[in-house]
């Protein structure tokens, strides 16, 4: 943070404090008759937004740090009921810590924890409440996105409709706890990997955009993660009424490194096992693809105290039941 004389940060505090009470137009003439020179008006700018996440942090309180937030997700049983209880107010605070997933070229990620980002498929007489514990039926094609044609495979159902039970494994799929939506950032000088620390030239020039697609945690059988999925977020809020709005455009799934005349398109992507496996120095690597559109829905308790889809493909479920085989191969998925 640059330093500045006494009397200019006691004007710049001054200023600060005025126009906190105005509307956006009398602010803005405030700020152009306090600092008639464009230097110093420039200088009040960079003050206000060097200091912005100090004033935040301080009124938010302590939060949780990235090497916490990794531990707690790569560690911990999500079926305890402490750790939901920590974990989501820690990262619903104004300065959370983002976690540097890695980079592919001059692209690089990071991980904005969110536990509310994705949503459940709607149903029209059942609208879906926010979840940190979704599942995802990899065998069921919602109708929308309808395009591209050539992403949307033949046979498969529009919707789930068989309850689970007690049982889920046999059916394509799997239930998870959300992390966060993965951003991306291309650097202005097209180095390769992530700028060091102490290049601030190149950090001040990262401008962080949301990538589509949102980090997710598969839960294994007994409630730990059992490998990191990004998933395209189908129902994203809309920045203007904080609505969720269904992708219906031919432009989904498509990862910010893809050239223009790319083919790359997917739904569902495996990037790892474990968060602590990303860093700056990974790279990073969409394995395990699901090209056309998934379903997600919400997820139920069974009676043992495990945690199922609430509602699965029905052709796979009772096939799986007849034959008593594992994960069906049918869709030349793993998952």
């Amino acid at each position: 943070m640059a330093e500045y004389n006494e009397l200019l940060v006691q004007k710049f505090e001054a200023v600060f404090q005025t126009i906190g009470n105005q509307d956006v137009n009398t602010s803005f003439d405030t700020i152009q008759r306090e600092f008639p020179d464009p230097e110093e008006e420039k200088a009040f700018g960079d003050w206000v937004y060097a200091g912005l996440d100090a004033r935040l942090a301080e009124q938010d309180g302590p939060g949780i740090t990235a090497e916490e937030f990794v531990k707690q997700v790569d560690s911990a049983n999500f079926l305890d009921g402490n750790i939901i209880t920590q974990l989501i107010p820690a990262i619903q605070k104004n300065i959370r810590p983002c976690i540097p997933i890695g980079f592919d070229g001059d692209t690089i990620y990071r991980l904005d924890p969110e536990v509310f980002g994705l949503w459940a498929q709607p149903r029209d007489d059942d609208p879906e409440p926010d979840d940190p514990f979704l599942g995802i039926n990899s065998t069921v094609q919602p109708r929308e996105p309808a395009r591209p044609a050539n992403r949307r495979q033949a046979n498969l159902s529009e919707m789930s409709a068989c309850s689970a039970e007690s049982d889920d494994a046999n059916v394509p799929g799997f239930v998870f706890s959300q992390l966060g939506e993965l951003q991306y950032a291309t650097r202005r000088d097209h180095q390769q990997g992530w700028p060091d620390d102490d290049d601030d030239k190149a950090n001040k020039e990262l401008h962080w955009m949301p990538s589509g697609f949102n980090l997710v945690a598969r839960l294994s059988s007994s409630a730990r993660t059992d490998g990191i999925f990004a998933i395209y977020n189908m129902f994203p809020r809309d920045d203007f009424d904080w609505k969720r709005h269904q992708i219906t455009h031919p432009f989904w799934g498509i990862p910010p490194t893809t050239p223009i005349d790319g083919d790359e398109q997917f739904s569902c992507a495996k990037l790892g096992q474990h968060l602590s496996e990303f860093g700056k120095g990974h790279r990073v690597v969409w394995m395990d693809r699901i090209e056309h559109p998934v379903e997600l829905v919400r997820v139920t308790r069974s009676g043992d105290g495990r945690v199922l889809r609430a509602t699965v493909d029905e052709k796979f479920l009772w096939s799986g039941r007849r034959e008593g085989s594992g994960s069906s191969t049918e869709t030349g998925s793993e998952y």
